[in-house]
């Protein structure tokens, strides 16, 4: 990309317009349309000004160095080792981060790999060979290997927004006690060699509930804490079909 290019390609990511950005930058309009058009070069004093702005380089604004595609591709490159290389499973990197990944040289570090596990003739599965893709999440505070995504295979916490071929994010757990259940949360639970995503419920009479959120799923009554096993607990959902446009 040249400078023009490299400059619009910014802007964009701001979803600015181009008269918002001339007065951000504190640049006439049409001087600033002169530059993505690459009709005019910007001087010292104003490169300097959008690097700045930007937090980028002068060099790469210039398209002189390559350096933000060649960080980006050591990451992605490091990230695809870790996978296991006789799998066909896709790395997927979120627009917004592969971007952070050129433009600020985001490190290594605050990117997690998560994988994420679809359902298998409509039913929950976390064997390693359901695994359909990983993804980068952005949080330096995600370890990997407490965090996954989990596809929803049907409608039964649709009053979560959890509907079908939803992405959820759960944060791994193993709990054995029903003490340390946080009433009313939802739970990826392991029941009759089953996976549930359901809000957990402890009565008097200490039973465990799991309650699903349509009333097509009837809530499953379970008599000892022995007979499930919390598996993570829902986190985020990320996508929604029912709302894509």
């Amino acid at each position: 990309m040249n400078f023009g290019e490299r400059l619009r390609f910014l802007r964009n990511e701001l979803d600015y317009s181009l008269r918002k950005m001339a007065d951000e930058l504190d640049i006439s309009f049409s001087a600033l349309g002169k530059y993505e058009r690459n009709e005019h070069q910007p001087d010292f004093e104003t490169l300097k000004k959008i690097a700045d702005y930007f937090d980028v380089s002068i060099d790469w604004l210039l398209g002189r160095t390559q350096e933000g595609y060649d960080h980006a591709i050591r990451i992605i490159d490091n990230a695809v080792e870790k996978m296991d290389p006789n799998s066909e499973v896709e790395l997927y990197i979120p627009p917004a981060i592969l971007n952070e990944m050129i433009l600020k040289n985001i490190d290594e570090s605050h990117l997690s790999l998560i994988p994420v596990y679809g359902a298998a003739n409509g039913m929950l599965n976390l064997s390693e060979s359901n695994i359909i893709q990983y993804e980068f999440k952005h949080n330096q505070d995600m370890p990997e290997e407490s965090f996954f995504y989990i596809i929803s295979p049907d409608d039964s916490m649709k009053g979560s927004n959890i509907v079908k071929d939803s992405k959820v994010l759960c944060r791994s757990l193993d709990i054995v006690d029903k003490k340390n259940l946080e009433e009313g949360k939802i739970y990826l639970v392991s029941y009759q060699n089953s996976l549930y995503i359901r809000r957990v419920f402890v009565n008097n009479q200490d039973q465990i509930t799991l309650q699903a959120e349509n009333v097509h799923f009837p809530p499953i009554l379970i008599h000892n804490m022995s007979d499930i096993n919390i598996i993570g607990q829902v986190q985020s959902v990320e996508f929604n079909p029912n709302e894509q446009k």
